[in-house]
């Protein structure tokens, strides 16, 4: 497979270089690439044909995990292999982006991919941007208007939209992500469950939950993948975990089990509907049950 030409290659020091070069674009199709695991492929596939390439891998400044007086702010070209690792992410209220990053692709798209990539290009199937969706992440993009810099923050549920699309504007630049919300007794995570480990999910969970003194959920966040839909919030099971805890695992998969007769669930060549059913009560069961663990660890 080969691409077609692409005028020009750049690759700024800066948010503000990489804006001014999307705002300049005019009528050319130009692309900023972070990773380039999901882009170079379609891009080689001329899926999508690109008039120019925006680097983003010199820009320091949207790179790193660290506390902020909000929370936790992750930059936008941070790598899995940094989330996965991270000792403010693991086991944490926000250990559901620890969790997807680590089980994302191989250990060669690990140590190249990014979690704005994976927001950005929002894959029908995808890990990333189901845990950051389960978490209420707050996203950040700048963008050139009239000479000086415009930032704006979205919501990540006003920013997931369909398969492969985003609020993103073409000529925005995704700076970052921040975790917020309360850290005790407050625990998430995610595992999804694909054909071998390193596979696409087939069903991707995430479960944020936070409980009250007697260890019971008195609130929750979730999030699905992997269905024809793509990633959406799991309203049904958020309702449905309210009270549950894990001296009643059995509750849990009863909200599971039923949720999974709100979604639409397809059945295709990986996995049937059916299938895909138990799957959502099993990987649900498990992800609930963990980030109510690590809620009680987090007293």
């Amino acid at each position: 497979m080969f691409p077609a030409k692409i005028e020009t290659f750049s690759r700024p020091d800066t948010t503000e270089q990489a804006a001014t070069l999307l705002a300049s674009a005019g009528q050319r199709e130009v692309v900023p690439i972070a990773g380039g695991m999901s882009l170079m492929q379609a891009v080689k596939a001329r899926v999508v044909r690109p008039d120019a390439i925006i680097d983003l891998n010199d820009i320091a400044e949207i790179k790193g995990i660290k506390e902020v007086a909000s929370g936790i702010w992750i930059g936008a070209m941070t790598r899995y292999v940094e989330l996965a690792s991270s000792e403010l992410l693991k086991g944490s209220a926000f250990g559901a982006i620890s969790d997807a990053a680590s089980h994302v692709g191989d250990r060669q798209v690990r140590n190249r991919g990014t979690i704005g990539g994976s927001l950005c290009w929002n894959y029908v199937a995808a890990c990333v941007p189901v845990a950051t969706l389960a978490l209420g992440a707050q996203l950040d993009l700048s963008s050139k208007n009239a000479g000086a810099i415009d930032t704006r923050s979205v919501s990540i549920d006003d920013f997931i939209g369909a398969p492969m699309e985003t609020s993103r504007r073409a000529d925005e630049i995704l700076r970052g992500v921040t975790l917020s919300g309360p850290r005790r007794l407050t625990g998430s995570a995610y595992r999804k469950w694909g054909h071998v480990t390193d596979s696409l999910p087939v069903v991707g969970i995430g479960v944020r939950v936070v409980l009250n003194e007697n260890g019971a959920c008195k609130s929750a966040r979730a999030a699905i993948g992997g269905l024809s839909r793509g990633t959406q919030r799991f309203f049904d099971v958020e309702k449905r975990l309210v009270g549950a805890s894990a001296k009643n695992p059995g509750a849990i998969s009863e909200a599971f089990r039923a949720a999974a007769e709100t979604v639409e669930i397809q059945s295709d060549t990986w996995a049937s509907a059916d299938y895909r059913k138990v799957l959502i009560e099993e990987l649900g069961t498990s992800v609930s049950l963990s980030a109510i663990a690590r809620a009680g660890e987090s007293t």
